[in-house]
């Protein structure tokens, strides 16, 4: 949405609509996570994250510390998360990769997911262990009721 809406458009045409729609569905489901994802539009995420979605979503190009600066406690992070950060050729091994996973959870609350795919992957072995630590680092911070997650997901 954001790829093709200019910054002053997306405010004025977007915003008035998202905002609806995460007040209807919140009134309607309150108990379902909401996510918003409005690629290239990362600018919004601050007054996103105040409209009662619960995750909202960083491109790429987005420093993580400012995107959880931006948007305090209020939700969750989604994205920005390149696998290739986690691999042998980035010097990783598997315990740094687990202290990885844990510091972006802890700090940050993130989700990740990656615009990569596991075709471009030298490695799938790496990938699938990358994705591994993030789940079990999460599920501990659910079952500890981390400030972001719990938000995101029902304790099991």
């Amino acid at each position: 949405m954001g790829m093709i809406l200019e910054e002053k458009e997306f405010y004025e045409f977007a915003t008035p609509y998202l905002e609806k729609i995460a007040t209807e569905l919140k009134s309607r489901y309150p108990d379902v996570p909401l996510m918003v994802f409005t690629r290239g539009a990362c600018y919004a995420n601050e007054n996103l994250s105040k409209m009662g979605f619960d995750v909202v979503t960083m491109d790429g190009d987005v420093d993580r510390s400012t995107a959880r600066a931006t948007v305090g406690d209020r939700c969750g992070l989604q994205g920005n998360y390149d696998p290739a950060e986690l691999t042998e050729d980035n010097r990783k091994t598997p315990e740094t990769m687990k202290e990885t996973a844990k510091a972006l959870i802890d700090e940050l609350g993130l989700i990740a997911t990656s615009e990569k795919v596991l075709e471009e992957w030298k490695a799938p072995i790496w990938y699938k262990f990358s994705l591994t630590q993030f789940m079990s680092t999460a599920k501990q911070k659910i079952k500890s009721r981390h400030k972001y997650l719990t938000r995101i997901y029902k304790v099991v």
